[in-house]
């Protein structure tokens, strides 16, 4: 699976925004990563590189105006991956073995500075 859309991820010291098509996730075997693109790789934006069991969950969101899927990793950073294909992924992940839930949430850290 691979898919573009628009993110919201932890950074250095904040968070970075990226809209569609700056934002890429891509599973491929047990692995599933989320990375932005140039220019958001500029801000100290991280990547989410994790396995099934790295993750606490993975959810559905509804942003402001966009749905996409939430992952919180073992740290308690949120990465929000932006897509209409939010089911698509929650069921491709969980066919993988991925922690899944299907509670809409609302994306609670974009707009702060913390991860």
């Amino acid at each position: 699976m691979r898919l573009v859309g628009g993110a919201n991820v932890p950074a250095a010291y904040a968070r970075v925004n990226a809209t569609w098509p700056l934002a890429v996730l891509v599973l491929e075997g047990s692995r599933l990563s989320l990375r932005l693109r140039w220019p958001g790789r500029l801000f100290g934006a991280r990547d989410l590189r994790v396995t099934a069991d790295e993750l606490v969950r993975v959810y559905p969101i509804q942003g402001f105006m966009s749905p996409g899927v939430g992952f919180r990793n073992r740290d308690g950073h949120d990465f929000y991956f932006w897509t209409y294909k939010g089911q698509q992924v929650l069921e491709t992940l969980r066919r993988s073995g991925y922690p899944i839930s299907y509670t809409l949430e609302k994306p609670s850290k974009i707009w702060r500075a913390t991860p």
